[in-house]
């Protein structure tokens, strides 16, 4: 913030000839600044003042100025012969906030299933989605698991197993059995190792496979998790066999701008399974702001709105709209944080810092915490699964 000159331009009616104070403050301020004088025609003729102020550059709320117009010859303190005046200043802030809003059309991205539910028949089978609303065509294929790795939480036995593996997060590592020999075939996994042991092994989904049953135990090609270690043995408890193993969309559709809902018939004997439509996202926009920093392309959710900062307004697609707000002067301490949880995927962090005015990129992972002085209403969060991924928004104090 910085205290720039400004002017208050003021037109009054003067029924004196000769010198005129001009004595103003902010509304609400217990004193006037009476150092402003001007000479006029009186008689009724309109005189012209022009008040010295010094104004917020980093703000554009406006501002109530009060005060009055008195002939010089009247003593300061008396109250004879005033003219009373109100004026608004609107200063003019080098870094506007536009409220940017995807509103679309779109399609579906994908469908994601939430319960597996149970007692689907034929085990390998399909089953088709419904969309409410449908629109462009949409379709998608849900398959009925048979015998695959279920994705259910405690489907696998607990960890750390293992020792001298190297550490990191290794995807689509397939499972090699144990005991049968010969058993369920297709099953691949996202492993994750931590101090050279495997801390967990989720199902990558789809990719259950088929013919495995409960008690088979599994382990993973050191090759597969970066080329050494060994001791991995893996039980399965619960295999997919009656649940939605995983649903394939085969026609995104288009054409929406509210969100759609996806459903699957009921079992005859069993639980409903239930799943969820991804919104597809708005085409990619280049936020630019007020920061020297480079800008950055985001594709904005369906009917998600965040405050940007420019000095001029945005020229956005069509699927977007964009609206002058106020201004990028005002913020608060926010926290994003994301539960440990092998069903809580990783998430995107957008927001504008209120230090750089600069559009912010972060990425959290379960477990994960991200804390910053950001511009008001200016932060987003775009979820790998936006159908179970969660991220909590604590909003702290002003700052």
């Amino acid at each position: 913030m910085a205290l720039i000159p400004g002017a208050l331009n003021l037109t009054f009616v003067s029924n004196y000839v000769g010198c005129h104070r001009i004595c103003w403050r902010i509304q609400g301020n217990p004193t006037y600044d009476c150092s402003t004088q001007v000479n006029c025609g009186g008689n009724g003729a309109s005189c012209n003042a022009v008040i010295g102020i010094q104004i917020d550059d980093s703000t554009c709320i406006p501002v109530i100025y009060e005060g009055y117009a008195q002939a010089c010859c009247e003593d300061v303190a008396s109250l004879n012969g005033r003219l009373p005046f109100t004026l608004s200043y609107t200063p003019t802030a080098n870094c506007q906030g536009y409220t940017i809003t995807c509103i679309g059309p779109v399609g579906v991205a994908a469908v994601i299933v939430t319960n597996p539910g149970s007692g689907y028949l034929p085990a390998g089978g399909t089953l088709p989605v419904t969309f409410v609303p449908s629109l462009g065509g949409v379709a998608a294929t849900a398959y009925i698991g048979d015998g695959g790795v279920s994705d259910q939480f405690g489907s696998a036995s607990p960890f750390p197993f293992g020792s001298g593996y190297v550490d990191g997060t290794y995807f689509n590592v397939p499972a090699i059995n144990v005991l049968p020999l010969i058993g369920g075939v297709g099953a691949l996994f996202t492993v994750e190792v931590i101090g050279g042991q495997v801390t967990s092994a989720v199902i990558v989904p789809g990719s259950n496979g088929t013919g495995y049953n409960a008690g088979d135990t599994i382990t993973f090609n050191a090759a597969n998790l970066g080329g050494s270690g060994s001791g991995v043995v893996v039980t399965i408890y619960v295999i997919n066999t009656g649940q939605i193993q995983n649903v394939i969309l085969t026609n995104p559709g288009a054409g929406y701008t509210v969100q759609a809902t996806a459903t699957l018939p009921a079992p005859g004997i069993g639980t409903q399974a239930l799943i969820g439509a991804a919104m597809g996202v708005c085409p990619p926009i280049d936020i630019v702001t007020c920061s020297p920093v480079a800008p950055v392309a985001i594709n904005l959710p369906l009917n998600v709105s965040f405050v940007a900062c420019n000095s001029v307004p945005y020229v956005v697609p069509p699927e977007y709209t964009s609206v002058q707000t106020g201004c990028c002067n005002t913020c608060t301490n926010i926290t994003f944080n994301k539960d440990i949880s092998y069903t809580n995927p990783p998430a995107t962090i957008y927001y504008i810092s209120c230090a750089t005015k600069a559009l912010v990129q972060v990425s959290i992972v379960a477990g994960g915490s991200v804390s910053d002085c950001m511009v008001d209403n200016s932060w987003f969060v775009v979820e790998s699964d936006p159908v179970n991924g969660t991220t909590t928004i604590t909003v702290g104090p002003v700052c």
